[in-house]
């Protein structure tokens, strides 16, 4: 298992399209219709967030995912098989290029693939808008242009409350990346000058790493809170 810390090393080191992947607002969307549909309890919804950092981290390979859904979640059987199903058709389906086979699996737990790779196609357009290599990258006319910073709005939606989980604080740390990554693409365009750009990375790893603690005391919430605050709303004005 990959401690927050290492996941985050993991995540700076992905292919531009599993970046772009880990991005995209589908993907935290149906992290959470999954935990709805299947109505998980917290510690199980944060053991799914673990299982799929591990997989990113390639610690584990997608046929293994169904035992540790048996050995983490604890579903009853017939639960945990059509949980597995779902979680590699609506989450892991758009990583196959990059973690392996996914789509015999489904098959194998009574799924079809078919129907799950038309939703892949939608949400994630910029996977299949050409044809992925060992070493993919970022496709130069994706079929749905992003927003310059779409993470800026979501990453500080209930931020209080995802600041106290697991789960919400590695959603946020997938956000912060983000937001660097993107800090990274202005200054290379040379929108914005060296410093103020360094400026912000910094700023960035600082929250990333007070988000890593484990336990924040409420003043300490209410701290990062306002620095993420500030930092994501400077981040929202720079240019395109």
């Amino acid at each position: 298992m990959v401690t927050p810390q290492q996941y985050r090393l993991v995540i700076q080191k992905l292919p531009p399209l599993m970046k772009q992947v880990l991005r995209n607002e589908s993907m935290t969307a149906t992290n959470m219709v999954m935990e709805d549909v299947f109505k998980l309890k917290p510690a199980q919804g944060d053991a799914m967030m673990v299982i799929i950092q591990d997989l990113i981290a390639r610690e584990i390979t997608p046929a293994q995912i169904r035992g540790r859904v048996d050995l983490d979640l604890k579903l009853p059987p017939n639960v945990a098989a059509a949980f597995t199903r779902e979680l590699l058709g609506r989450v892991v389906l758009p990583m196959e290029w990059y973690v392996g086979n996914v789509e015999g699996l489904i098959r194998e737990l009574g799924g079809q693939p078919e129907e799950y790779l038309r939703q892949a196609q939608e949400f994630f357009p910029e996977v299949y808008a050409h044809t992925p290599t060992a070493r993919p990258v970022t496709p130069s006319a994706p079929a749905i242009t992003p927003n310059p910073t779409p993470e800026v709005q979501p990453i500080l939606a209930n931020l209080e409350e995802r600041l106290t989980t697991f789960k919400g604080r590695a959603e946020i740390l997938l956000r912060l990346t983000a937001l660097s990554q993107h800090v990274e693409a202005v200054a290379a365009k040379k929108l914005i000058d060296q410093k103020r750009s360094q400026e912000l990375i910094q700023a960035l790893d600082a929250l990333s790493y007070a988000v890593n603690t484990q336990d924040l005391n409420p003043l300490e919430v209410q701290a990062v809170k306002r620095r993420l605050t500030k930092v994501v709303n400077d981040i929202g004005q720079l240019p395109a």
